[in-house]
């Protein structure tokens, strides 16, 4: 029994490593993309353009050096415009492996465009028109430039539509085959800096957007 001991031992790390690096590489995409992966990225396309009074002004494209980044199976980049107010907001969705999608926070990708935190961030609530209430990170950033324009920008996971806000988004999300986010950001006006009891734009555009996210991305039962 004490000859075995060792052997067991090292039986122990063997499988500790194999289950290691089977999370990791699943996590980060390492054999591509599977095809509840993929499955997941044709269900973008499905997104409405039409959002309760919001619909799509214009569409873009991420660089590929982002995308590679990001290790994005599917992404969408579109500018929303209330049809009464001409507000615009800007969303990007991204689907992709749980790891690089789960890492990847306003707060590090802004200010490498010129952008620095105004504040930190903050929970909040996103009660949805459908009943349901999600949660999304909130935090305004402030342009390094002359004029100084500020943006608020919302953020949240979910492996299928409906969003949180996690403090360790990567451990939380660990188990998932795949991962969307999504980010809202929406220019504020100078005088609204320091006021978020009323919803900006950002917010009301996520009222409208999150009972058809749950309802599109959410993947069919026989998946």
């Amino acid at each position: 029994m004490k000859q075995s001991t060792p052997i067991l031992g090292v039986v122990v790390v063997v499988v500790l490593t194999l289950v290691s690096g089977a999370i990791h590489g699943r996590m980060s995409n390492r054999w591509g993309p599977s095809p509840d992966m993929l499955a997941a990225a044709k269900r973008l396309e499905s997104l409405p353009t039409q959002l309760g009074p919001w619909h799509v002004a214009s569409e873009g494209e991420m660089s590929d050096y982002v995308v590679n980044m990001l290790e994005c199976t599917g992404y969408l980049v579109r500018v929303y415009e209330h049809q009464e107010t001409f507000e615009r907001v800007t969303m990007t969705l991204l689907v992709g492996p749980s790891g690089p999608m789960s890492v990847h926070t306003p707060d590090i990708c802004l200010p490498s465009r010129d952008f620095a935190p105004a504040g930190g961030r903050e929970r909040v609530a996103i009660a949805a028109g459908d009943g349901r209430a999600f949660e999304v990170w909130r935090q305004a950033f402030r342009a390094n430039d002359l004029q100084a324009s500020r943006q608020r920008v919302y953020y949240g996971w979910g492996p299928d539509g409906s969003w949180s806000a996690p403090n360790d988004p990567r451990f939380e999300f660990a188990r998932e085959p795949f991962l969307y986010k999504v980010q809202v950001s929406a220019a504020l006006a100078p005088d609204s800096e320091a006021a978020t009891e009323t919803p900006d734009a950002g917010e009301r555009f996520l009222q409208a957007f999150a009972p058809v996210a749950a309802k599109w991305l959410a993947p069919p039962s026989s998946e």
